[in-house]
């Protein structure tokens, strides 16, 4: 982890491909074994779960949580969690259309846990003084992406703020 001594921004983008995956990659064991000697002050995550795909809302996230309340990363004053729930909003037939709404469902009900799960995971992040915690979930359609400005800028936030 030498590399990492002069890191001052990282941003991670990952794709969760189903709920038995760690939704976080292994990266709270990489931020341990940072922690003490480094310089890093934001630290950007983007997780982008796929219309088909499902993810963990347990324990597993509140990992990132435990590793920055113990470990010294003193020179942090950012850390952001968005977690993207992508719809797929074109139906070519109607068992498309019944899939869709199926999957709507299942949606609701995963954004409504994983937002539950901001308050009961990121205790130490949510309260930190010295550290600016960002979460949020977002429901979004590949359709959005493509015309909606806000949601354009929502998704390129945190890449276009690294200078």
């Amino acid at each position: 982890m030498a590399a990492c001594h002069s890191l001052e921004t990282l941003v991670l983008l990952i794709d969760i491909e189903d709920e038995l995956q760690d939704p976080l990659f292994g990266l709270p064991d990489a931020l341990s074994e940072m922690s003490g000697d480094n310089v890093l002050e934001e630290l950007l995550i983007n997780t982008h779960v796929q219309s088909h795909n499902s993810c963990r809302t347990d324990a597993m996230w509140g990992r990132l949580d435990d590793v920055m309340s113990r470990s010294s990363f003193r020179a942090l004053r950012r850390v952001s969690l968005k977690i993207i729930l992508w719809v797929d909003d074109i139906c070519f037939s109607p068992d498309e259309l019944e899939e869709r709404q199926i999957g709507e469902c299942h949606r609701k009900a995963l954004k409504e846990e994983l937002e539950k799960m901001g308050a009961s995971q990121f205790s130490w992040l949510s309260n930190a003084s010295c550290v600016k915690f960002e979460f949020s979930v977002r429901v979004i359609s590949h359709g959005q992406r493509d015309i909606d400005p806000e949601i354009r800028r929502y998704l390129q936030s945190d890449v276009c703020e690294i200078q």
